[in-house]
C-alpha cells in the first residue's frame, strides 16, 4: 500500500499542473510540470509493482520540483523508504 501523503502530494501536483494549463498566461509552466507528474506516476505504480524504494527516489526527486508543497509527496516517500529499512533492520536482527 502507498503511503497517503503520496497520494495527496500528487494530487496536490497534477491540480496544480492542470490550473496551470488552464490559465493561457501560464500555460507554458504546465508543459515544464508535466514530466514532473508522469513522474510521480511512474514512482507511485512503481510502488504498487512492489519496488517500493526505487519508486520512492522517484517520487520524491520529482516532487522537489514543488516545493515549497512538494514536500508533502518527500515526507510520504521518506516515510516508505524509512519503513523498509526498519522491517530489514528488525529481520537481521532477528536471524
Amino acid at each position: 500500500m502507498v503511503n497517503p501523503l503520496i497520494i495527496v502530494g500528487f494530487v496536490i501536483h497534477l491540480l496544480i499542473t492542470v490550473m496551470l494549463f488552464g490559465d493561457p498566461k501560464y500555460s507554458m509552466l504546465g508543459y515544464v510540470f508535466m514530466p514532473f507528474v508522469i513522474a510521480n506516476v511512474i514512482g507511485i505504480i512503481l510502488m504498487l509493482l512492489k519496488h517500493i524504494v526505487v519508486g520512492a527516489r522517484i517520487f520524491m526527486i520529482s516532487s522537489f520540483v514543488f516545493f515549497p508543497i512538494g514536500a508533502i509527496g518527500v515526507l510520504g516517500a521518506r516515510k516508505e523508504i524509512d519503513k523498509i529499512k526498519k522491517e530489514s533492520f528488525i529481520n537481521n536482527l532477528n536471524k
